[in-house]
């Protein structure tokens, strides 16, 4: 009980700070005349939100419950494309780089989810050198304990990371507690000692384990082992978009939207209609299988992953309707059940969105889907 007590509570206070940010700057918005501050006030509170997003995918994690969409993924590729975005989020005194040999191993992983673990590390790392050093990255593969070194078969081995730092060490007492939630060396507002927990829930999730090494003066190693796979990844993941100007034919697009917040549908068929679309409202995916089995023409589907109901997301994603290779189906969610969606069903989907949904690129996402199903008519034809 003291760990479930000292994990809500850390949740408790992080998420009120964010909550008493995003209220207050609505509560100044009411009062406040000059353009300017009005436009800082609700980028203020945009970006609480935005973060307690991000808190809220740490916890998802933790609790080895992230909408996971894991498929054969290229480790070499996925550090370098994360390297090149993570240069800009160190100090120039410290050196990021890769060490690869010929191998190219391939894992089984949510490639942006494991992009988002190594910058938790990096950014540890960061902390643990305040006068600079060197991260370095390396990858391969492994057998797994109790296999033959020279097995053939992919599931008796794991692809894994090494990420090394030359920070500070952490000392034999802390080692045993890194992975604790809410665990932190730091100041007070310096870190909320999610990142680590998080990382071990990731990995775990993904079927794999992590392992860290460390002493003080010595620096850090932390080891991340993800099932491989000797399959050729065809993509490594699906990702949104480029946000762009709508195609100017969505005034001819119907889109179906999903959603059992009431709210929330209100708030995406208001910005969808604003954007020139024929927007259909379903508040359950009973309601939405009923109107794709009345026929409507439907262009594009944008539906939630869990509502209550019999009828999920995944039993629109795979109505007649939608498995039509010009009807492109979106899923979106904060959470997707493990125990009733597998990730092969949420892979059908052609773009999944995490929630909070991000209003102003959705239109753009929708264009985007309806411009791909629109060429790959036109070919066929």
């Amino acid at each position: 009980m003291k760990a479930v007590g000292q994990l809500t509570g850390g949740i408790s206070h992080d998420f009120n700070k964010l909550f008493s940010v995003a209220a207050g700057s609505l509560e100044r918005l009411e009062k406040a005349s000059d353009a300017a501050e009005r436009a800082e006030l609700v980028q203020t509170a945009a970006r609480a939100v935005e973060n307690g997003a991000v808190l809220n995918r740490q916890m998802l994690a933790l609790g080895r419950r992230s909408p996971l969409l894991g498929k054969p993924a290229y480790l070499r590729s996925a550090i370098e494309e994360f390297i090149s975005f993570a240069a800009r989020a160190l100090p120039e005194t410290i050196c990021i780089k890769a060490l690869f040999d010929g191998a190219r191993p391939v894992a089984v992983v949510d490639q942006g989810m494991l992009q988002n673990a190594l910058l938790n590390l990096a950014l540890n790392s960061k902390a643990a050198m305040p006068d600079g050093g060197t991260i370095t990255i390396e990858t391969g593969l492994c057998a797994k304990p109790g296999s033959p070194n020279d097995t053939a078969r992919a599931h008796d081995h794991y692809a894994f990371i090494s990420v090394t730092d030359t920070g500070l060490g952490i000392s034999e007492v802390d080692l045993e507690q890194v992975f604790e939630p809410f665990f932190t060396t730091r100041d007070i507002g310096q870190g909320s000692g999610l990142g680590l927990s998080m990382v071990k829930g990731f990995i775990e999730q993904s079927h794999g384990e992590v392992k860290i090494g460390s002493a003080p003066g010595q620096g850090t190693t932390v080891h991340l082992h993800l099932p491989a796979s000797f399959d050729d990844p065809i993509e490594t993941r699906k990702t949104a978009p480029e946000t762009k100007p709508c195609h100017s034919d969505a005034t001819a697009r119907r889109v179906l939207v999903v959603e059992d917040t009431a709210q929330l549908l209100e708030l995406v068929a208001m910005q969808l209609e604003r954007d020139g679309f024929l927007v259909t409202k379903a508040g359950s995916g009973d309601e939405a299988v009923e109107l794709l089995h009345a026929d409507h023409e439907i262009d594009v589907i944008l539906t939630d992953v869990d509502m209550p109901g019999a009828l999920q997301g995944v039993h629109v994603l795979k109505h007649p309707k939608a498995m039509n290779a010009q009807t492109p189906v979106i899923l979106m969610s904060g959470y997707a059940d493990v125990h009733r969606n597998s990730a092969a069903d949420l892979r059908r989907a052609d773009l999944f969105i995490e929630k909070a949904l991000k209003l102003s690129e959705l239109s753009s996402q929708v264009s985007e889907l309806v411009g791909r199903a629109q060429q790959a008519q036109a070919s066929e034809g």
